[in-house]
This record gives structure tokens, C-alpha cells and sequence, in this order.
């Protein structure tokens, strides 16, 4: 039912402005990420950082927090459409803390507690065929209190 799951990193804004929430986006550029999943992991399997959990790495992987993260994945729609008392709801177990989903190029919503799920009602938007879920994983609030 669900392909493979993708990950981007963006300058913050970026993802936006360049339409990484678009349906039909080039994803060639995109690393795979199991979900459940988390970004160090996905980097470190790519190639791309070391593991910061060893002697002075970390450093070097700073940058990550300043990235804005993207994650795109595709479903099967189903092939006819939903009955009238019929409800099609997207659940999400676990987002980041700061996390806004779209469908189809629409934005559903956003998120920002990764300790509740997040639960979508999405039988007005699925259609036959696949289907792509861009989810932008915002950055950590930075700033002073």
C-alpha cells in the first residue's frame, strides 16, 4: 500500500518556495528513510555525516538542526471511490515536533506535539492511483525566553 519513503533537507523556507509539497516533484536528489525513521540515521546510511555519537562528530553534524526536512511518500488511492457514509482518515503515530502534511499539493494541516498522533480526514482528497504525502519537518524553535 505504501512506497518508499524520501528525505530532503531545505533551507528553511526553501521546501516551500520551491514546491517540495507539490504532487509530482523530481525526487532524484532525495535519500531513502525507513519510517519509522529519523534523519541522523537516514544520513549516516547515505553517507553523508558521520556518526555523531562518536568521539567529536557531533560537531560536524550540527548543521542538521538548521535544515528544514522534508519526507515525501507515496500510497495507493484505491480504485473506487469512497461510499457516501465511508471515512478515510491519515494517521501519523509519531512527526517531529514541529511538522506541517500536505496530499496532492494541498496542505492538511500541521502539527506540533510528536507525543500525540496526527489524524487527518482525507476521503475528500484521495483519488484512484498513487498518491505522494510531502510531510515538512519544521526546525526546532530557536530563539530565547
Amino acid at each position: 500500500m505504501f512506497g518508499r519513503a524520501r528525505l530532503k533537507d531545505f533551507a528553511p523556507g526553501e521546501g516551500v518556495r520551491t514546491g517540495a509539497f507539490q504532487e509530482l516533484f523530481d525526487e532524484d536528489a532525495w535519500i531513502p528513510i525507513p519510517v519509522p525513521g529519523d534523519v541522523h540515521r537516514a544520513l549516516l546510511d547515505a553517507g553523508r555525516i558521520e556518526n555523531c555519537f562518536y568521539d567529536r562528530n557531533e560537531d560536524g553534524c550540527a548543521w542538521i538542526e538548521d535544515r528544514e526536512w522534508w519526507y515525501r511518500r507515496s500510497f495507493d488511492g484505491g480504485q473506487e471511490p469512497l461510499r457516501s457514509a465511508e471515512r478515510l482518515r491519515l494517521v501519523f503515530h509519531g512527526l517531529d515536533t514541529f511538522a506541517t502534511i500536505y496530499l496532492n499539493g494541498e496542505e492538511l494541516g500541521s502539527h506540533s506535539n510528536m507525543f500525540h498522533e496526527a489524524v487527518f480526514d482525507i476521503g475528500d482528497l484521495v483519488r484512484p492511483a498513487s498518491r505522494r504525502i510531502p510531510t515538512s519537518q519544521g526546525r526546532a524553535f530557536s530563539g530565547s525566553c
